[in-house]
């Protein structure tokens, strides 16, 4: 119903405007974290921590990303990451430590609804 109702605006305002609307999308950098996401290998659950890099890591991102945390999806464990991380850890009443360890990964991925 929404996208209907925004179409009708859309079409509205070109009519009276002149000027024709497109849809931006998200900007790249959201674009290829989608992309890798969707390629991700589930099974690559390893204990991370910072420094750590690789597909393991781009699994935690993405799984965070679904959570809502703002990481970029780059399989380099940094600050951003570990933020998120102890963020999580810090609000589900685990050991705040940003080590991703089995208890994180369990939590993570039972909370998200994608992986």
């Amino acid at each position: 119903m929404k996208a209907k109702a925004i179409l009708r605006t859309a079409l509205v305002a070109t009519a009276v405007t002149g000027l024709a609307f497109t849809s931006m999308g998200p900007a790249p950098a959201a674009q290829a974290s989608v992309a890798t996401c969707q390629n991700v290998d589930t099974s690559m659950k390893k204990k991370l921590r910072v420094g750590d890099s690789g597909m393991s890591v781009m699994l935690l991102q993405c799984v965070l990303q679904d959570l809502n945390f703002i990481v970029e999806v780059d399989g380099k464990f940094g600050p951003k990451t570990l933020g998120a991380v102890k963020t999580m850890q810090a609000w589900n009443g685990l050991s705040i430590d940003g080590v991703v360890g089995a208890q994180t990964w369990r939590l993570l991925l039972a909370k998200s609804d994608r992986y």
